[in-house]
């Protein structure tokens, strides 16, 4: 049995159900949702809510209750974000998802709709606007957002997080040819990747990134050991190497310069 409303309103439309669409999108406004996460890597910092790739399209997976999430991954210590659908919804735009799914890859919402529902608004109605008083006072600016997960509170991305960007000028052919072989050579790297890294405040700065199969925790000394990286041909200067997460690693695959 559905555990509340939005649950049973998604699998009635889910079944064909028109007007539980519409009944769907109204509750959206009102109720949270449950979307896996990966942690802040330190106190304060951001969560990342997961997405996937399917059919060259980025796409988020969210849920209607706890046990509907488990249903789809019952692993009960996965770290999961339990927050309002708009916020929800603007976290998928920002992030750039063609659709979101709700329970069930049958219930889908696309891009055009997400502007709406992170109003708190049913998509195709008109937003309602109050009349504002001659010389009113602005309204005050509410708190943001933080999210709860089942354990923690988690607080929201910034807007101005590092960003992982198409490569701004050509890889030198020589770095292209020494790469490849350079890197099998070293035990635990299966992927690499060339790209432009946007960091706050800063200008874009070329960088290779790895995947490395090993724990977070042991990236860092794991990069300072490889002395294939010290001296990269056609890099005089050297390059900053970035280690890729589950997340960046996605990024990287759509827009980054394959090395490995």
């Amino acid at each position: 049995m559905p555990d509340n409303a939005l649950e049973q309103a998604v699998r009635e439309a889910v079944g064909g159900n028109t007007q539980a669409r519409r009944r769907t999108y109204e509750l959206l406004a009102q109720e949270s949702l449950y979307v896996d996460a990966s942690p802040a890597s330190e106190p304060g910092g951001a969560v990342v809510l997961w997405t996937t790739i399917r059919d060259g399209r980025r796409e988020m997976s969210v849920f209607t209750s706890m046990d509907s999430a488990l249903s789809r991954n019952p692993d009960l210590d996965a770290y999961r974000v339990h927050a309002p659908a708009s916020w929800i919804f603007l976290e998928a735009q920002r992030l750039g998802c063609a659709l979101v799914w709700i329970d069930s890859p049958q219930f889908e919402i696309k891009t055009p709709d997400f502007t709406a529902l992170a109003m708190g608004l049913v998509p195709g109605d008109a937003p309602k606007v109050a009349p504002v008083p001659a010389q009113s006072p602005p309204a005050p600016v509410p708190p943001p957002f933080v999210p709860r997960t089942q354990v923690a509170q988690a607080p929201l991305p910034p807007e101005d997080e590092p960003r992982i960007l198409p490569p701004s000028r050509p890889i030198p052919a020589e770095a292209q040819a020494y790469l490849p072989g350079a890197l099998r050579a070293v035990p635990k790297i299966s992927a690499a990747y060339f790209f432009d890294l946007l960091l706050p405040g800063e200008p874009p700065m070329l960088c290779l990134g790895l995947r490395i199969d090993l724990p977070s925790a042991e990236w860092n000394a794991f990069i300072d050991a490889i002395d294939r990286l010290d001296d990269i041909p056609g890099f005089p200067d050297g390059v900053a190497v970035y280690p890729l997460n589950d997340e960046s690693l996605e990024m990287a695959r759509e827009v980054g310069s394959k090395v490995l």
